[in-house]
């Protein structure tokens, strides 16, 4: 269905659910037509939200995002926690050091090869490197 210019005010809410919960309602689907609920629950209701942003100092994406949901930040006050999270791997489970140490993951990570991200320019031989992009991130929640 194409949007006539009345549709931008129609939301869709979604929600991810892990494939194995959502196969059986998926299957449900070409059977016949369910009408399906999502209940959400609260364990302590305490008029306190709790939310988190997971980003890199690469991500420009959500640059914007960042600073305009600032206003709403402050509006909340002391109602609510912010936790920010960095896109940042494991090294040692992503095999960047193999089994006589050496470094595998080129300019990825840091720390013996602990921490690792993405090289945002995928240029391993110049600009920023994914171990410029983890020091960025700790600095980034040193601060924070």
């Amino acid at each position: 269905m194409r949007d006539d210019g009345s549709g931008s005010d129609i939301t869709i809410p979604s929600v991810l659910i892990f494939k194995h919960d959502a196969d059986p309602s998926k299957n449900l689907c070409y059977i016949k037509r369910p009408l399906m609920e999502l209940n959400l629950s609260m364990p302590n209701p305490d008029d306190h939200l709790e939310w988190g942003l997971w980003t890199s100092p690469t991500d420009y994406v959500s640059t914007e995002f960042k600073h305009e949901f600032k206003s709403a930040i402050e509006a909340l006050g002391e109602r609510a926690s912010f936790t920010p999270h960095m896109h940042i791997y494991d090294g040692l489970k992503a095999e960047c050091r193999d089994s006589q140490g050496n470094n595998q993951c080129f300019n990825l990570c840091t720390n013996n090869e602990h921490y690792c991200a993405a090289d945002p320019d995928n240029d391993l031989e110049f600009g920023i490197s994914g171990a410029d992009v983890v020091t960025e991130s700790m600095r980034r929640l040193c601060i924070w």
